[in-house]
């Protein structure tokens, strides 16, 4: 693992490539019209559950851009400066990202401008399929809730804590999540069958099913691998829909070129939220008067 970049303000930060911004650009486009969607809502929960240090330093350029937890504390509605998260739920299981990310979140409020209230936001050290449980039983069912599980690899994220999403009652959850194609998932399902055996185990408990086999196995040459990458998410965006309404990719990001690195998922029941996703996929930032476009609340 290379070692990680200490940023200006002299914090570990998350090394990543200008493909780390891509996957930022859908928050920062469907965050503000989904919380003009749910104003009526009491409360509106952002979930991060692997949250990391909360500042990107971009190799290469050593250009740094804010992570996921520091653009939600001072994420608002377009043109409403009142409607914004009510509380934020961060997770790590690393101490280091942990220890930054939990220094920045304190002065991010000591210099000001954050909406959400202080005493609304825990910062958590813990490994976040265990920690999930918990999280959930601490969101009000009618609540709104937005997860976002930016995962590196599939054995950190098993289905069973993709359905533990639902299993409380809750009504309006969606989730916005990274599924780690051509970084982890198609490497795992080798050519050679031992040692995709090897892995078998961690497919299994990722998709929650044993599908995902009978496409590695027809997988033969290179020529049949952009077949097995489609297959492979199609299977789990069904998986997906046996939680939720509607499911679908919302950006394919690339390393360079062409390279394919991961896919970005997004999962609701609301077809406002629906709406507002298919709309955000198609920027490449925020706009404002967003919630003219928008009719349906979440």
């Amino acid at each position: 693992m290379p070692h990680a970049p200490i940023a200006s303000d002299r914090l570990r930060a998350r090394d990543n490539g200008p493909w780390g911004r891509e996957k930022l650009q859908f928050l920062d486009a469907f965050g503000p019209p989904a919380l003009r969607a749910t104003s009526r809502k009491l409360e509106r929960w952002h979930i991060d559950l692997f949250a990391g240090p909360g500042m990107n330093v971009e190799r290469g350029t050593g250009d740094e851009f804010r992570g996921s937890p520091i653009r939600v504390l001072h994420m608002t509605a377009d043109g409403r400066r009142d409607i914004h998260f009510t509380h934020a739920v961060f997770v790590n299981a690393d101490r280091r990202d942990h220890a930054a990310l939990r220094e920045r979140v304190d002065r991010s409020y000591a210099a000001g401008g954050c909406a959400i209230a202080q005493e609304h936001v825990r910062v958590m050290r813990a490994d976040a399929n265990e920690a999930l449980p918990s999280i959930m039983a601490a969101v009000h069912p009618d609540a709104y809730a937005f997860v976002f599980a930016d995962l590196e690899a599939p054995r950190q994220w098993p289905w069973q804590s993709v359905r533990e999403l639902r299993t409380r009652g809750h009504r309006s959850v969606d989730l916005y999540m990274l599924f780690p194609l051509d970084m982890a998932i198609v490497r795992l399902c080798a050519y050679n069958r031992a040692r995709r055996e090897k892995y078998a185990n961690i497919l299994s408990e990722f998709f929650g099913t044993d599908d995902w086999r009978q496409f590695a196995d027809a997988r033969l040459t290179d020529t049949r691998s952009s077949r097995l990458r489609q297959e492979l998410t199609d299977l789990y965006i069904a998986q997906l829909k046996t939680i939720w309404k509607h499911a679908g990719v919302v950006k394919d990001v690339y390393r360079t070129g062409r390279h394919a690195l991961y896919r970005m998922l997004f999962a609701s029941d609301d077809p406002g939220a629906q709406r507002i996703a298919s709309w955000a996929r198609r920027q490449g930032g925020r706009e404002q008067q967003l919630d003219q476009q928008f009719g349906l609340e979440l």
